[in-house]
């Protein structure tokens, strides 16, 4: 980093329950914090990470529970990247409307992150799969697609996360030449600053 640069670094879903729950990767998250306080960093937030199934599958209700964990973790004065909506995934207060353009990214993302599995949400499931089971999987699986969207939409320098579906050998290359600058686990991203 030079003196004067602010890299923009984006968190997903997983470093915020890491701070939330105190996990292993929570003191790299606290540096990640210090930076930001200290103003050489500046975190942004995917606010389609409050769509996340909590565990069991349950869907979040409101916008404000996510908020709050927001607060609990110290990232409430985060930018919020807003997502492309989508109903019954996104907060229509936190979303924006798409283009053909918007789409297509998503769907170049989708295709790289979960090339075996429908971009939209298909009902007809595999066999033995209970339709709440199937739809919590495809939510969770469009969160991911819209946080690495969301990443590369706003032009975030940063992307830090722990899923190791993105730091795949077979699909970071094609993320990165979509524009998303460097994808790193949380750990690596501080030990490079040292």
């Amino acid at each position: 980093m030079t003196a004067n640069s602010v890299l923009k670094i984006t968190l997903d879903t997983q470093c915020i329950n890491d701070l939330l729950e105190r996990r292993a990767d929570a003191s790299w998250l606290d540096a990640c914090l210090r930076l930001a306080r200290e103003g050489l960093v500046e975190i942004g937030i995917p606010a389609i990470c409050g769509s996340e199934n909590l565990p069991g599958y349950v869907r979040p209700e409101t916008l404000s529970l996510f908020l709050e964990r927001l607060e609990k973790t110290g990232l409430s004065r985060s930018n919020l990247l807003f997502p492309i909506a989508y109903p019954d995934v996104t907060f229509w207060d936190c979303s924006i409307w798409s283009d053909d353009n918007l789409i297509a990214l998503e769907r170049k993302i989708h295709d790289i992150l979960f090339p075996e599995d429908p971009a939209e949400y298909d009902a007809s499931g595999k066999a033995g799969s209970t339709p709440e089971k199937m739809y919590g999987k495809w939510i969770n699986r469009k969160c991911d697609v819209l946080v690495a969207w969301s990443h590369i939409h706003y032009g975030r320098d940063v992307l830090l996360t722990r899923d190791r579906n993105f730091l795949k050998r077979s699909k970071l290359p094609h993320l990165l030449a979509l524009g998303a600058g460097r994808i790193v686990t949380p750990k690596d991203f501080v030990s490079s600053l040292s």
